[in-house]
């Protein structure tokens, strides 16, 4: 499997370190000879700093990492919806609303944030959604 992606911009890790090793981290070096080997225990957190870099170097060529990076689709899109709401905040308060609708639009931030962190799935937010409607004969 690994030989299918030599070539490519790849980066080999190898997970669940904690565990009885199906393949050594030599083997992996050699099958995949120009991409790094990184191990990790993803369940117990270990080596998870190593493999943060080894992907920035990696895949990142000239960019400047700053601050966290998101992976997900899902995690952009919740998190830009978060910053909306609070730049709405802001924006009320600097044309004079009162902090009371200002708060309103922060207020909307905390499903959402509840989403990004999995408190609240997606499913549970459309459930509540929908059980409000009655639906007649």
């Amino acid at each position: 499997m690994v030989r299918k992606y030599r070539g490519n911009s790849t980066l080999v890790i190898l997970n669940k370190t904690d565990l009885p090793r199906m393949i050594s981290r030599t083997e992996a070096e050699s099958l995949a000879s120009d991409s790094p080997v990184v191990e990790i225990s993803a369940l117990k957190g270990t080596n998870l700093a190593a493999l943060e870099t080894a992907i920035k170097n990696r895949f990142s060529g000239e960019v400047k990492w700053e601050g966290e990076v998101i992976l997900q689709l899902r995690h952009k899109i919740l998190l830009e919806r978060i910053r909306d709401r609070l730049l709405e905040g802001r924006r009320l308060l600097d044309i004079g609303h009162p902090e009371e609708i200002a708060a309103e639009e922060v207020k909307k931030t905390l499903p959402v944030f509840s989403e990004f962190t999995g408190e609240i799935q997606a499913e549970d937010v459309l459930r509540d959604i929908f059980s409000r409607f009655c639906v007649g004969k």
